[in-house]
């Protein structure tokens, strides 16, 4: 039997020590309220604020870190090759003047396919998160593959966005075949002698500089050692659905 547990809720169970287990096996919990309930009749009742802390270091313990106890809020989870659920982040922007609850709307989702979609909102360093109606942003990453510097001064990646006029933020991260000390550079970096990075409907296409620093034998790998594909960067970049 698991110890330390609670659990409410018909016939449910926990898996292991230590949980908190809510549900029921006949109808799921999905909707938890906190604080003062679901609702409050009046806004001048106040309906206060929500923190969900993990335990920290009581005062007095001199340099104490908490660095190796990370709060984690994990999605559902697939098998096989069955994806896992999404992560969701909402908040209910101002609507026309009236009385009516305003609608959530999804902020920042983050998929199992490591895409960060954004919505909704921009955002300003000095004044938070702000809503606005600019269409939906996806931030994604993809890899450069094999690319032998040193022998070839180009080389093309397919994208796979269909909306890719709306491409924008391009970044290209290059590693060098040590793969050490954290040397990575950005490919258009002027000093690097880069000529250009341009992209159409299908592909991005590099381009490195003649003579430049990737123009040498420390960029030429094209596998790790064990004979697997050796990645020669990432290309990271906005672009909206």
């Amino acid at each position: 039997a698991a110890n330390d547990v609670c659990i409410i809720g018909y016939n449910a169970s926990s898996t292991s020590n230590n949980q908190f287990v809510t549900g029921s096996s006949i109808s799921p919990y999905n909707s938890y309220h906190f604080g003062r309930g679901v609702e409050q009749p009046s806004a001048t009742l106040g309906i206060d604020g929500v923190s969900l802390n993990a335990t920290s270091i009581q005062a007095g313990e001199t340099n104490a870190s908490a660095a190796s106890f990370p709060f984690s809020i994990n999605a559902s989870r697939g098998t096989g090759t069955g994806v896992g659920g999404d992560l969701l982040f909402k908040f209910a922007p101002a609507g026309a003047s009236g009385s009516s609850q305003n609608t959530l709307q999804t902020a920042l989702q983050i998929t199992p396919t490591t895409e960060r979609i954004v919505s909704h909102y921009t955002h300003q360093f000095n004044d938070g998160i702000n809503f606005n109606d600019t269409p939906t942003w996806v931030f994604k990453e993809i890899e450069i593959g094999q690319w032998n510097m040193d022998e070839v001064d180009s080389v093309i990646v397919l994208h796979g966005i269909a909306n890719w006029q709306s491409i924008r933020d391009i970044t290209v991260i290059v590693r060098n075949d040590e793969d050490v000390e954290t040397r990575h550079y950005v490919l258009n970096d002027q000093f690097n002698k880069v000529t250009h990075t341009y992209y159409n409907a299908d592909y991005f296409y590099l381009f490195r500089g003649i003579t430049g620093l990737f123009d040498s034998i420390d960029f030429n790998a094209v596998t790790d050692g064990v004979g697997s594909e050796y990645n020669r960067g990432w290309i990271t970049f906005w672009y909206k659905v």
